[in-house]
């Protein structure tokens, strides 16, 4: 039994990955009844051979229990095969319930399983599955013990099949037992916040008729405290998000980053109430329902031709690693301040001993006959209160409340200013939360304070997302310097015309910085440069300056890099040259 269940599934298997590379699309509804049958089947023969290996794990307990071997095999031969059985049909009848061949709202999953039954069937399987594999385990586990007791309290003299039952045994629990731990340690729940929120929203009863299909509404962008620009929003199609929508209401939760989320639409004053979880992988992903509630079933709840609707959300957001504190100073209270910090806007109170242990800087300032060391208190112009408070409150160990990326930043700005060591250990958090988001403020953190390391993953990540950051209202303030000295870094640009021409073909607003920079500063150096890339991007003013430069550079003309330009670059150059000379 467990032979043919092992053949069975590896048929199966192989048939249910060959059809989701070559033929699954999700559109057509005989590629969905095709998807079930060969899941189904892949899944029933998976089942079959973790069953079978529990009843043969149950015939090698009889064998070491027994002095003989009679016991009645066709028994155990039997309920292997009804409990398979029943097993499958099981399997085949949730599946056969929750069938739905035109169900097209989750095109988006991953799991293209999940377009044709809903998520809680496909995990009322996947727990049933994980359930026999244990079950499986734990029986092989019980089976060795029992094995090495036999072995050591009786003088029995165990035939070489019996012997083999051991080594049997550690086979199975390799393949069971592993990839449980595998499962178990990949899908541990990592350390987040909980988040909840909720927000309202009015629909109107006009809207209905006046919103087209695939016109959307958005209520007002909703921040989460504490989480580094994590926003939600709504996202509704009073007419539908599609034809096949049409006439019903389209609901969907929309977030700027990924994030798993329980969230429920509910209309107030009535039952209709839908609820889902989701993991969202992308920036600016949807998900919801595209048929929330045709217009008909809407008809009663409208109060004065409108409806109101209340979205609740959960998010579990990864926060940052609060816990990276050092503990030297934590309980040090008891003993008075006897130094200040003073800002703009507020007074840090510290230990001068404190402070000459954390900072070289602080130690030089204390250690001569400066105005700081005597009046007990220094100003600092540079940095807010609240990054001084929370450095300072980091290295006694206190807690931080709020805890964002930018504070990160300030933090390890102002350690970097006055070289403290303690806080080292924040350096990890800001490579581990790039993103879009916070892009700008730590690649300018990397380059003003030259973290090498960090300078060249933010290089990498931007050469990845240089679309969504270009628009970014941050990135378009940056220096055009520093715009040049990133674009090198991340496409490996060699030249200063080499990052013209970059920023010229995507859109970078550093165009018009380079142009007054060029149009002065044109030499024999960059003369063939200037030229090249003045007429392959049409720069009509630098051709200008370039038919003047070489007018009253003659020489110019024998330079081999200008012999490389093509004919009619040269010829085009030669022609505006001539223009010029005879205009004046």
């Amino acid at each position: 039994m467990l032979f043919i269940s092992w053949w069975l599934s590896s048929i199966f298997g192989a048939m249910l990955m060959a059809y989701y590379v070559t033929f699954w699309r999700p559109e057509p509804t005989y590629n969905k009844f095709a998807l079930l049958t060969f899941f189904w089947s892949a899944i029933s023969s998976i089942n079959c051979v973790h069953i079978s290996q529990f009843f043969l794990t149950v015939e090698r307990v009889i064998v070491m229990k027994s002095s003989n071997s009679s016991y009645n095999q066709k028994i155990l031969l039997t309920l292997c095969i009804f409990v398979n059985v029943v097993s499958s049909i099981s399997i085949g009848i949730l599946f056969l319930a929750n069938f739905n061949p035109n169900d097209d709202e989750k095109y988006e999953i991953r799991m293209p399983i999940q377009s044709v039954i809903d998520r809680k069937s496909y995990l009322i399987l996947y727990y049933m599955t994980n359930g026999v594999s244990i079950i499986t385990l734990l029986a092989s586990l019980y089976s060795l013990i029992l094995f090495r007791k036999t072995v050591i309290t009786t003088e029995i003299v165990f035939t070489k099949v019996q012997n083999t039952i051991k080594y049997t045994i550690w086979v199975d629990i390799w393949f069971d037992f592993l990839p449980q731990i595998l499962t178990v340690g990949l899908t541990l729940p990592k350390l987040v916040t909980t988040f909840h929120d909720k927000d309202t929203f009015t629909l109107y009863k006009a809207d209905l008729t006046r919103k087209k299909v695939k016109e959307f509404l958005e209520t007002p962008k909703r921040d989460i405290p504490s989480s580094d620009g994590f926003q939600w929003w709504i996202q509704y199609f009073p007419a539908g998000d599609r034809k096949k929508a049409r006439d019903h209401l389209s609901l969907y939760l929309v977030v700027n980053r990924p994030v798993k989320a329980k969230f429920t639409f509910a209309i107030d004053n009535s039952s209709i109430k839908r609820t889902e979880s989701y993991d969202f992988y992308d920036v600016s992903e949807s998900f919801g329902w595209h048929q929330f509630q045709s217009h008909g079933m809407l008809m009663p709840h409208w109060r004065n031709d409108k409806l109101t609707i209340t979205c609740t959300v959960e998010f579990y957001v990864k926060t940052l690693a609060t816990s990276f504190k050092p503990c030297l100073f934590r309980s040090c209270d008891h003993v008075p301040t006897d130094f200040e910090l003073v800002m703009k806007k507020g007074t840090v109170s510290t230990h001068k001993s404190f402070l000459s242990m954390l900072s070289p800087v602080f130690h030089a300032m204390f250690s001569h006959d400066t105005a700081e060391s005597k009046s007990g208190k220094v100003k600092i112009t540079d940095f807010d209160y609240s990054t001084v408070k929370a450095t300072i409150d980091f290295c006694y160990g206190r807690e931080l409340g709020e805890f964002s990326i930018n504070l990160v930043i300030n933090i390890l700005r102002f350690a970097d200013k006055y070289d403290i060591k303690a806080v080292a250990q924040l350096e990890q958090i800001p490579p581990l939360n790039l993103s879009t988001i916070t892009f700008c403020p730590i690649v300018k953190f990397a380059y003003d304070c030259n973290k090498e390391d960090l300078m060249a993953q933010c290089c990498s990540f931007f050469k990845d997302h240089q679309v969504e950051l270009k628009i970014d209202g941050k990135f378009t303030q940056f220096p055009p310097t520093f715009v040049v000295h990133l674009l090198k870094r991340a496409f490996d640009l060699k030249t200063d015309f080499d990052v013209l021409r970059h920023a010229n073909k995507n859109d970078i607003k550093i165009v018009d910085y380079f142009k007054s920079t060029f149009l002065n500063e044109i030499s024999g150096a960059n003369f063939c440069l200037a030229v090249n890339y003045a007429w392959d991007c049409s720069q009509d003013d630098l051709k200008m300056v370039c038919a003047e430069y070489l007018n009253s550079h003659l020489e110019v003309v024998k330079l081999k890099e200008l012999h490389d330009l093509s004919a009619k670059t040269v010829r085009e150059l030669l022609k505006l040259a001539n223009n010029v000379e005879h205009t004046k």
